[in-house]
């Protein structure tokens, strides 16, 4: 800030004490007469005189008050200026060269409250302080950092400078911000109000929104992965307003979004965005709350501990108004919060805690400054008032991470590990990206935890207590770690694999041309699932005699796919659930399957499932349809497929059900023929004509029955016989063959 003129005068002075409080309000400097008379003399007797102290110019005046030793000072030019009345500074004239354009282009002032006269909260236009600050300073230098006083009815501002650019008049070379300039009527002052409760400042360039984010925030920073999309909503439909002034909003006549709803499988990511949305916001620190903790026995304790919540919001509002800062909420596990009024049997506790958190959100005295995340797996189970514009009207799904955003969530995952050189080379996060499907954000972490500890068990003895564990550099994480920890971590969206081996036990036999047929149909739909341009949804069922081996070939079809999303769903699944169990537990699978790109759910035994019985004949209606309207439902991503194989033995039931004519395509499952018989004996050991004399001695048979006599006539032998066969088959054959 130091100027280029040259000094043609300067007096060694003593700061001092103004002679009087309103004198603070020019923002000159005070001498002597004798020596105003020695600067005006310097100066030419030209007006106004201005001198430099400390490389801060001030307009000069004289007062009889000031002796020749010193030079008075207002309170807040001695602080910015770090002098005290013991010191002797140099005052000295300062004199605008001619060739320099020193009027200012722009001002920005920080404006704070000093002194009011009232309780009450002041507000004061930006226009009308604008004008008086105008026809107080012009004339005069302004320099950042400088801090000047500005009576306003009695009370008392502060305003500080906080940038300054002079009129750019075409030179070359020269940068004119932060360099001191003098107030004209040319210069742009932009007024910035610390806000609060005893004070505002209002106005078109004052009202700007408040920053809610911090200044070096940068989307990276959030650390989280494969979630580009869902966060760019999040950003757009929530905070976009909010970065707005107050009165752009008005005149679009909107307001901010309260309510956020983040849905979708346990750990996919929903309570990570959450948490790291609350750190990178400039706001009060968040509250966040599990949503079974709200809970209380004693009567009204839930309701007070959600306006507890709330009270701090409440609380600026009334005293802040619009440059009340934002207020964010979290509860996870939303649903047990707000389910649907009526479902449940403590009703009155839970549906008054809807009801209160609806009169919050939106209610008579609703609040603008509160942001409330809710976080839930099962969007379904929540009260459809809670979720309807003006409340939690955002609602982004949180979905299974794709290939990229897989590899996006590993390099996260591994940072500090390849920061410190300790991933082998042949380890590819693309290829480990590529082996797992349907994994989620947490299962992948939980992935590479599992390839580590393999490497440090690799590395020492961990069961070997007597001894101490180290690591050195050598032990890195290698490809195959990870391999065998695929092994150790399985997705919750993924394959029932168990449950479809234990099927598959006895293994698929091919018994001719009829087998092979319905097995080429399987493998067509499966391909046009996999690969058909409008085929999101098909559904198949096999039908047949019980012991046709319907629910084998059709777990066949399941592995034979190799889908990422492949579940079963069978009556014993549901043993001591009751019928809104069971229900739930369905819709939950098929759920789940329409997040997965392609998924395949395996229906067995349906008539089991929907508890049909001869004896009335009975069956769960609620249940039937469910399942009526979850074949038909097509996935809502037009990315995602699903194919649905079911089985059954009561076709003709299904047809009166009218659940038969949901399928897509219906496999008949046959009872084997002689021919048949013949080519399942032959894949075992015995003599082919024993073979042809059993088929023709054998009737109505199915293949499991088939297999199961087979088994029974080879114990203790390697081969079959005739008449052990025969045997087995006269003690075992009920009374229908």
């Amino acid at each position: 800030m130091n100027s280029t003129n040259s000094v043609p005068l300067t007096l060694s002075l003593n700061p001092a004490n103004l002679p009087s409080s309103e004198l603070g309000f020019t923002g000159h400097c005070y001498v002597s007469p004798n020596n105003y008379q020695k600067f005006l003399r310097a100066n030419e007797n030209k007006k106004p005189v201005f001198v430099s102290i400390k490389s801060f110019i001030f307009t000069v005046d004289q007062h009889p008050g000031v002796d020749d030793k010193s030079v008075a000072l207002g309170k807040y030019p001695r602080t910015y200026l770090k002098v005290s009345f013991t010191d002797t500074i140099g005052v000295s004239l300062y004199v605008p060269r001619e060739d320099i354009e020193y009027k200012l282009s722009y001002l920005s002032l920080e404006v704070s409250l000093g002194v009011s006269v009232s309780n009450k909260r002041l507000e004061i236009q930006e226009a009308d302080l604008d004008k008086q600050f105008r026809n107080t300073y012009k004339g005069q230098f302004m320099a950042e950092g400088q801090i000047l006083l500005q009576d306003f009815g009695s009370n008392i501002l502060i305003l500080k400078v906080a940038g300054t650019q002079r009129i750019d008049i075409g030179v070359q070379g020269q940068n004119l911000t932060g360099i001191p300039g003098i107030l004209s009527d040319e210069t742009v002052i932009e007024m910035k109000g610390e806000n609060n409760e005893k004070f505002a400042l209002r106005g078109a360039a004052s009202e700007k929104a408040q920053s809610i984010f911090k200044s070096d925030f940068k989307f990276e920073d959030l650390g989280v992965g494969g979630l580009d999309k869902e966060i760019a909503d999040i950003f757009r439909r929530a905070f976009a307003s909010r970065r707005f002034p107050p009165s752009v909003l008005a005149r679009y006549g909107i307001t901010h979004v309260k309510g956020l709803l983040l849905y979708g499988p346990p750990g996919t990511g929903k309570t990570l965005i959450a948490r790291q949305l609350a750190k990178v916001l400039r706001s009060k620190e968040p509250k966040i709350v599990n949503g079974p903790e709200l809970f209380d026995k004693y009567v009204g304790e839930t309701e007070r501990k959600i306006r507890e919540l709330f009270s701090d919001a409440v609380a600026d509002q009334k005293k802040l108004g619009d440059e009340s800062p934002l207020h964010i909420i979290i509860f996870d596990e939303f649903d047990a919060i707000c389910k649907k009024r009526g479902t449940v049997n403590n009703a009155g506790v839970t549906d008054s805690a809807v009801n209160m958190l609806l009169s919050m959100i939106d209610g008579v005295n609703a609040l603008n400054n509160i942001l409330v995340i809710g976080m839930t797996n099962r969007k379904d189970m929540i009260d459809e008032a809670i979720l309807r514009p003006g409340r939690f009207e955002v609602h982004v799904e949180v979905s299974l991470p794709d290939e990229a955003g897989r590899v996006q969530i590993l390099n996260i995952h591994t940072k500090t590990m390849r920061a410190n050189n300790l991933l082998a080379p042949d380890v590819s996060l693309e290829k480990i990206a590529k082996l797992t499907k349907n994994y989620t954000g947490a299962e992948l972490e939980a992935l590479v935890k599992s390839a580590s500890s393999l490497a440090f068990a690799r590395s020492n003895n961990l069961l070997d207590f007597s001894k101490s564990v180290t690591l050195n550099e050598e032990c890195k994480i290698e490809h195959q770690d990870f391999v065998h920890a695929l092994e150790e971590v399985k997705p919750q969206f993924g394959v029932d694999t168990d449950k479809f081996e234990a099927l598959l036990r006895n293994r698929i036999i091919d018994f001719g041309p009829r087998f092979k047929s319905n097995q080429d149909i399987l493998l067509n739909v499966i391909n046009q699932i996999k690969f058909g341009k409008s085929s999101q949804l098909i559904s198949v069922l096999l039908e047949g005699d019980n012991g046709t081996g319907k629910s084998a070939f059709g777990a066949w079809a399941a592995l034979q796919s190799d889908f990422p999303f492949i579940k079963l769903v069978s009556a014993e699944n549901f043993v001591g659930y009751n019928e809104i169990g069971k229900v739930d537990a369905i819709v939950k699978i098929f759920n789940d399957a329409y997040r997965s790109t392609q998924s395949l759910i395996l229906l067995d035994d349906i008539e089991r499932i929907i508890e049909y019985v001869n004896i009335g004949p009975r069956f769960s209606n609620s249940i039937l349809q469910a399942l009526m309207v979850l074949i038909k439902k097509v996935p809502t991503k037009p990315n995602n497929r699903l194919m649905i194989v079911a089985t059954t033995s009561q076709k003709e039931i299904l047809k009166q059900l009218e659940v038969y004519q949901c399928f897509d395509v219906v496999v008949h499952t046959p009872i084997l023929n002689k021919e048949e018989i013949k080519t399942v004996l032959r894949q075992f050991k015995g003599d082919p004509q024993e073979f042809d004399r059993i088929a023709e001695s054998v009737e109505r048979i199915t293949i499991k029955k088939l297999l199961f006599l087979i088994d029974m006539a080879t114990q203790g032998e390697d081969y079959i016989t005739y008449n052990r066969f025969l045997k087995c088959y006269a003690e075992c054959m009920k009374e229908e063959y």
